[in-house]
């Protein structure tokens, strides 16, 4: 077996604050982030590294969020990323343990993500299968509550983000990342709505809790994505070894809805 070979570069804490102020993200700033640590290449430090260089970044004034989904916390009827057998449902139903903001990990978001969820100082919103985490000054404000029905619509940490005119940072992580976008199907005019059930505890006891929920398709979000790029709406630029793209939220909202309208998605 040929020897590894070293990888062509490295970041760090400081090279990455410095990526991230040149990005656009500047002390006092309120920012949702979707990183990649793999994409972001060889950095000294791993996801703790990231977390710091972005909490340089915003300063003591400023403000972090990210999200810390567990899908998981989700009717096994509803399972299709795989379904699992029928047979298995009144078990898992029985067997999985009730949302906590503090013990419950985040599935399927990235390390980094996962690693923030636990950094000293963090708040997580209550919501037991979309929730969101914020380290910083306005924390208590975007995540503090959290309601059940609609995750993602205007009195989610999403619509407090909108209001505290934040920004979206994506590093590394795909389009389909942009959690943001989903907050627009609220305003398009379309909703197909549908009730979800998830494990939460209701006077100290463990509780399947029916909520309301939206249909949140995300086919359109690359194509949004690069529109806004065009319009010069998000700007690109680099972040250790990857690309990086900054989006004004408030600004992306408005001009994703226009867009969703005029194309029909």
């Amino acid at each position: 077996m040929p020897p590894r070979r070293p990888p062509p570069s490295y970041a760090t804490r400081s090279s990455l604050r410095a990526d991230l102020r040149a990005m656009g993200i500047g002390p006092g700033d309120v920012v949702m982030t979707h990183g990649s640590l793999k994409r972001l290449g060889f950095v000294i430090g791993g996801a703790r590294a990231v977390v710091e260089a972005l909490c340089d970044a915003v300063g003591r004034e400023g403000t972090i969020m990210m999200a810390a989904f567990s899908s998981d916390l989700s009717d096994p009827c509803d399972w299709y990323k795989p379904p699992v057998s029928p047979e298995w449902w009144d078990t898992i139903r029985a067997e999985t343990p009730a949302y906590d903001p503090a013990l419950t990990p985040s599935n399927g978001i990235g390390a980094v993500a996962e690693y923030f969820r636990t950094y000293p100082g963090v708040l997580r919103s209550p919501h037991p299968m979309s929730s969101f985490t914020a380290r910083g000054p306005a924390a208590g404000q975007l995540v503090g509550e959290h309601s059940l029905d609609y995750r993602f619509g205007p009195d989610s940490p999403l619509g407090r983000l909108v209001e505290l005119d934040g920004k979206i940072a994506l590093i590394g992580a795909p389009y389909e990342s942009i959690t943001l976008f989903h907050y627009t199907q609220h305003y398009v005019g379309w909703i197909r709505t549908s009730r979800v059930r998830s494990p939460v505890m209701v006077d100290g006891a463990a509780r399947w809790m029916s909520y309301k929920d939206v249909r949140y398709p995300w086919h359109w979000f690359p194509y949004a994505a690069e529109h806004l790029i065009e319009q010069g709406i998000a700007k690109v630029s680099r972040v250790g070894a990857t690309r990086a793209v900054i989006f004004p939220a408030a600004e992306t909202v408005e001009a994703v809805i226009k867009w969703r309208k005029e194309k029909g998605v």
